[in-house]
């Protein structure tokens, strides 16, 4: 791993024709829908436009999915939280990661400079300005605070609420930074996430795949997983936390390249938070139609890294969590948190459990967490329970406190 503004990388990419369009619709739904229902992805890529650049480009000649201007200024918002980017490459060097990390400490001194300040108050933790309110904290609080933290009562922010069992002191905490995994869409459409655990006084690392917004390389399942060992490293060695106090955070997709690094510092007490995650790719396609299926299996090599590139010396699976977590050795330390919504398609009840199951029997504390979308305050226009955040749960948010704290 290399931090620099500027690596040389060198992508590989595969050779895909513009008229091979079995190949870019499976690496279109795995690497920039994040794994979504091949079924649901057919319209979107006709609609997409297919034919400028079809060979050359990551995505295969598709344009993000998401609204790049905006996304760049939630990038700018966090910085200028107290955010410090960096750019990683990769062992493999193909590509360049951007990656942002978030100390609360460095957030809770730019508003305390301004006069304000970030402080557990009874249930709750919450941002307070000062009695004497400048123009420099207002365009700071309007300006930065709000854009992250978007609950506001009485003119303060609510940060954090059922916050009893959480010390908000830098030195007490259990779970000091959380690293959250990406697969398919980027960190600059994770402001729900980032202010989950910012708020309770924990760090946070963002980072976006190769391929996606300001990250650049080809994906593939041996880049991505090449990605977040990059980030690790990152925070491990550059940073100095441990992994005994880092929790690797992801739901749906970006389960399988958490459960990727999860792997690796597994005998080290690393930590885990899944919501509603499939247990592979596979089981993912099994459940969708025929069509989606054949469709796959004819292309499924073109998600794992060329054979020419140095992302083929990972330990490529199909994004099999299940055969990962086979693989471990015991332990003693290191807590998983895994949530299931009810009615939950992608992710069924019944395969959470038994990836529960399997996490037990390699130690450490494993609590699964039901959540219902009706209770989990869901996004508006999304009906779906896999789309249920259990973080929006307010009934789940005691239960996790006590596990991340």
């Amino acid at each position: 791993m290399n931090v620099s503004n500027h690596p040389p990388i060198t992508p590989v990419q595969h050779n895909i024709g513009w008229f091979s369009i079995f190949p870019k619709i499976v690496r279109l739904c795995v690497f920039k829908f994040a794994i979504l229902p091949l079924s649901t992805i057919y319209q979107r890529f006709f609609l997409n436009r297919f034919h400028n650049n079809a060979a050359g480009a990551g995505f295969c000649g598709f344009s993000q999915n998401f609204d790049t201007l905006r996304a760049q200024k939630m990038v700018d918002a966090l910085k200028a939280l107290g955010g410090k980017e960096h750019f990683l490459t990769p062992q493999d060097r193909e590509a360049r990661l951007q990656v942002i990390q978030l100390k609360v400490c460095d957030i809770k001194e730019k508003i305390e400079e301004l006069g304000g300040s970030w402080k557990k108050e009874g249930d709750r933790i919450i941002i307070e300005g000062p009695a004497q309110k400048s123009p420099a904290w207002d365009t700071h609080y309007n300006t930065v605070l709000k854009k992250i933290f978007s609950k506001e009562e009485n003119g303060k922010l609510i940060t954090s609420e059922y916050a009893k069992s959480i010390p908000f002191k830098e030195n007490e905490r259990k779970t000091e930074c959380a690293l959250l995994a990406k697969l398919g869409k980027s960190f600059a459409m994770s402001k729900l996430e980032i202010a989950y655990f910012l708020g309770k006084g924990i760090d946070v690392c963002v980072y976006d795949t190769r391929g996606i917004l300001n990250s650049e390389g080809y994906p593939s399942e041996g880049g991505l997983y090449n990605d977040i060992e990059a980030v690790g490293e990152f925070l491990f060695e550059k940073e100095d936390y441990s992994p005994s106090k880092t929790c690797i955070s992801g739901s749906c997709g970006e389960s399988f390249t958490a459960m990727h690094l999860f792997k690796k510092y597994h005998a080290e007490g690393i930590n885990l938070f899944l919501q509603n995650a499939p247990d592979s790719l596979g089981s993912v396609i099994k459940r969708v139609n025929v069509i989606a299926r054949w469709l796959f299996g004819f292309s499924q090599k073109y998600v794992q890294a060329p054979k020419e590139s140095n992302c083929s010396k990972a330990p490529e699976d199909n994004f099999d969590s299940m055969g990962k977590i086979k693989g471990l050795k015991p332990r003693q330390m290191g807590y998983v948190i895994l949530t299931k919504t009810v009615g939950d398609d992608m992710a069924p009840e019944s395969e959470v459990d038994n990836m529960a199951k399997k996490l037990k029997e390699k130690g450490g504390v494993v609590t699964v967490l039901e959540n219902r979308a009706e209770d989990s305050q869901a996004r508006p226009g999304h009906t779906d329970p896999h789309l249920a955040d259990p973080v929006r749960n307010p009934k789940l948010q005691p239960a996790i406190h006590q596990l991340l704290f």
